[in-house]
């Protein structure tokens, strides 16, 4: 849902920044749908070692339950 949001959500100004966790499976497709989003705006990444740090830093958080 967030790759199909991602166009409406850079025309925000200023375009948020953007912290993608993807798991290992999906992060090179989710990495090229960034790849148009305003630059330094946006990091991709496989897994989030430190939730309560990145949780701390955040504005708001979108996100699913589970671990499967």
């Amino acid at each position: 849902a967030m790759i199909k949001a991602l166009k409406s959500v850079a025309e925000i100004e200023p375009a948020p920044r953007i912290v993608h966790q993807t798991g290992e499976a999906d992060e090179q497709e989710v990495r090229e749908a960034y790849r148009d989003y305003p630059a330094g705006l946006a990091e991709v990444l496989p897994f989030l070692d430190d939730m309560p740090a990145r949780l701390a830093d955040a504005d708001l958080a979108i996100c699913r339950s589970g671990a499967t």
